[in-house]
């Protein structure tokens, strides 16, 4: 499917899912004029012709209220072992996110979301790989509050220019009107959950539109206990936000970039209080002195954000993602690291079973290391 084959009806289907993604097809009909039956054949279709993924709404769990940090590592590595690095994203059980970058950075972006007070084994993993020499260097970015997101906002497209109109005057307005405080993570309340919560949680990572009763039948409880268990879980915040798996390219927004950003506490501050104003798909990472930007925007943009951000930032490093190369893993992506109400903080799983992972994947065939699938960021 075409860029120019997508038609205002598609692009308010989009919207209309963006704004609502847990909506019903009624709802998600109203706004293009259609009936539920019409909009459930638009998006059936939007899915066949690869617009959006098969799960297409994603849940983002809140990582503190889960007792797990979030930390954010740029990694310097030879392409030679790029392959190698990325497996390691894959053995590693917390991994969030990876991403190819080059520019101030010639490696990888990653982000990880590791169990509270084990940082140091997070550094005890990438000493390891460096020993190894699948990195070169890196550098660990621990954020000072909650993190931002955005979704695109399809509503700014127009399908038969095949154009976006981006406003971005208007998004720097709202950075000046945006409070200046930062907001704090939630406070763990890992202790409540069990592992039937934790399986309920992962299956919302992966598709959040799923049947409830197929669920639960999955889980093995009944449907009203886990509706139960789901209000529960929405009433004390594990639910940050969700995310619409969209093929990026296809629109038109083929470029991934990730700004770091030079700012006083007060600006980054706004940013992140203005993040969910951002045209396009993104997240913005508060850090100490500054922030980062990771954002999949048009090519003809680029320099337009680059030049805002310059307007109010010290300084401002450019790195360019290969978005082909992305993986976005699933919450608990390795379900065995829960139990007994705490996550597995062990050495042996946080540090050298994934070593040893790598290693024995170099080993076996230095040349045919996996390197995973495109994600939606």
């Amino acid at each position: 499917m075409s860029p120019g084959s997508l038609d205002t009806t598609d692009i308010s289907v989009l919207a209309s899912l963006v704004a609502d993604p847990l909506g019903s097809f009624e709802h998600l009909g109203e706004a293009a004029d259609l009936s539920p039956a019409g909009a459930l054949r638009r998006v059936r279709k939007l899915v066949e012709n690869g617009i959006l993924n098969n799960e297409f709404v994603r849940t983002q769990v809140n990582n503190s209220a889960v007792g797990l940090e979030t930390v954010v590592v740029m990694a310097e590595s030879k392409p030679g072992m790029w392959k190698a690095m990325e497996a390691a994203c894959d053995a590693h059980p917390y991994t969030q996110y990876r991403i190819r970058v080059m520019g101030s950075v010639n490696g990888f972006f990653m982000v990880f979301a590791v169990p509270v007070n084990s940082r140091a084994l997070l550094y005890e993993f990438l000493n390891g790989l460096r020993d190894m020499g699948v990195i070169k260097s890196y550098s660990v970015h621990e954020l000072v509050s909650a993190w931002g997101h955005s979704e695109t906002r399809f509503s700014c497209y127009n399908p038969a220019a095949n154009a976006w109109n981006t406003n971005w005057d208007g998004w720097e307005a709202k950075i000046e009107a945006s409070p200046r405080a930062h907001k704090l993570p939630a406070p763990s309340i890992l202790h409540e959950l069990d592992s039937t919560d934790i399986a309920i949680l992962r299956a919302l990572s992966i598709d959040a539109r799923g049947e409830k009763k197929v669920l639960a039948k999955k889980l093995g409880i009944k449907d009203y206990e886990l509706s139960r268990r789901l209000k529960f879980l929405e009433e004390r915040g594990l639910f940050s936000f969700y995310r619409i798996a969209h093929e990026s390219g296809i629109l038109g927004i083929a470029m991934t970039i990730v700004l770091k950003c030079k700012a006083s506490l007060d600006y980054s501050g706004r940013v992140l209080n203005s993040a969910g104003d951002f045209p396009f798909q993104a997240s913005v990472y508060p850090l100490e002195d500054g922030f980062l930007l990771l954002a999949n925007v048009p090519p003809g943009e680029v320099t337009n954000l680059v030049t805002l951000m310059q307007r109010h930032c010290e300084s401002v490093d450019l790195m360019w993602g290969d978005y082909n190369s992305s993986m976005k893993y699933f919450f608990d992506n390795e379900p065995s690291n829960f139990g007994t109400g705490a996550w597995n903080t062990g050495r042996q799983y946080m540090v050298e079973a994934p070593i040893e992972d790598v290693r024995a994947k170099i080993a076996a065939a230095p040349s045919t290391v996996a390197t995973g699938r495109p994600q939606s960021s």
